[in-house]
C-alpha cells in the first residue's frame, strides 16, 4: 500500500478515536461541554459566552453526527483503498459544520464557543484534505475492482 494510504488511514484510526470521544462526551455532559467552550472568552476579551448551554433537540443531533462520523471513519481505516466517497463525506460535514459555525459566529454576536467550534472543524477539515489530496491519486477506481 503507498505511503500515502497508509497515512490517511492512520489519521482515520485518530479520528475514529477523536469522534467516538466527541459522541460519548456530547451524550454524557452536553451543558457542561458548551461550558467549556465558553472559556475562549478569557483568551479573546471581544468574544461572547453562549448564553443558551443546552438543548436536548440539538444534544441528540450531535451525538447521532459524531456517531456517525465514527462509524464511518472506522470504514475507512478498515478498508482505505476502497473509501474515497467516505473520505469525501466526512470532508463536506466538515466543511459545512465550519462554515455553519462561522456564520452562527457572526449572527450571535462573536460568541467564543462557535469560534472554537469552527477552529476545531475547521483544523479536522485540512488536515483531513491534505492527506486526502496526496492520498487520491492511489485510491482504487471502480474498474479495478
Amino acid at each position: 500500500m503507498p505511503r500515502e494510504l497508509q497515512q490517511l488511514q492512520k489519521l482515520f484510526q485518530f479520528w475514529t478515536i477523536l469522534f467516538a470521544i466527541g459522541a460519548l462526551t456530547f451524550f454524557l455532559f452536553p451543558a457542561r461541554v458548551v461550558q467549556s467552550l465558553n472559556w475562549g472568552i478569557h483568551l479573546f476579551p471581544f468574544l461572547n459566552p453562549l448564553t443558551e448551554i443546552y438543548s436536548p433537540f440539538w444534544s441528540v443531533l450531535a451525538v447521532s453526527l459524531m456517531a456517525m462520523l465514527t462509524f464511518v471513519s472506522a470504514l475507512v481505516a478498515g478498508n482505505i483503498s476502497d473509501a474515497k466517497n467516505l473520505v469525501l463525506a466526512v470532508l463536506v460535514s466538515k466543511a459545512t459544520s465550519t462554515l455553519g459555525f462561522l456564520i452562527y459566529f457572526v449572527k450571535s454576536g462573536l460568541t467564543a464557543p462557535m469560534l472554537l467550534g469552527a477552529g476545531c472543524d475547521g483544523t479536522i477539515f485540512l488536515v483531513t484534505f491534505y492527506f486526502y489530496y496526496y492520498a487520491s491519486p492511489y485510491f482504487r477506481k471502480k474498474s479495478e475492482g
